[in-house]
């Protein structure tokens, strides 16, 4: 079963209950925790830094108003959803507790709406991003549900890693 799949359902059943009905944002959404697993941007966090800053000189250094620098506002958009969502202990605990977690969201927003401004009617995926970035709260909520459904609460003790490592062996 594809690892996107197991995060698709219970994001999806929180985007419902929290009134979102949009199948395409879901499926942004369950890809997330999947695609970001690997990506080697995610170590900017994990080393301590708290991103935004970075992210937000990655996009301002890309050409104004390109295509380019949509794609790039989508991703670290996507980034600081997916750090918030799945991981706001470590965005917490680095930086200024839960401010920074309502930082991120806020954060995605605006890259999600400057992605949409820059494409403008000329690109198919501009209204996309522009329904993301109106529901950045609820993707973000979503991805924390889902998280605790599929991960746990506490994912970095050793007791919750023996715990599903013990479970996928059932």
């Amino acid at each position: 079963m594809p690892l996107t799949l197991l995060w698709y359902v219970p994001v999806r059943a929180a985007l419902r209950a929290r009134g979102v009905a949009d199948v395409e944002l879901a499926d942004y959404a369950a890809t997330l925790p999947v695609v970001f697993a690997t990506w080697r941007a995610v170590r900017t966090v994990a080393r301590g830094e708290t991103g935004l800053d970075v992210w937000s000189r990655y996009v301002a250094s890309l050409p104004d108003g390109t295509v380019a620098q949509a794609e790039g506002a989508a991703d670290v958009a996507a980034l600081a959803l997916w750090w918030a969502g799945i991981f706001p202990e470590r965005v917490t605990r680095r930086a200024a507790g839960a401010g920074m977690l309502r930082a991120y969201v806020a954060f995605a927003a605006h890259a999600l709406a400057l992605a949409a401004r820059i494409l403008g009617a000329s690109g198919p995926i501009s209204p996309f991003w522009a329904r993301a970035a109106d529901q950045a709260e609820a993707l973000h909520a979503a991805l924390a549900e889902a998280r605790r459904d599929y991960l746990g609460r506490d994912v970095h003790s050793s007791e919750s890693r023996l715990e599903r490592f013990l479970a996928r062996l059932n």
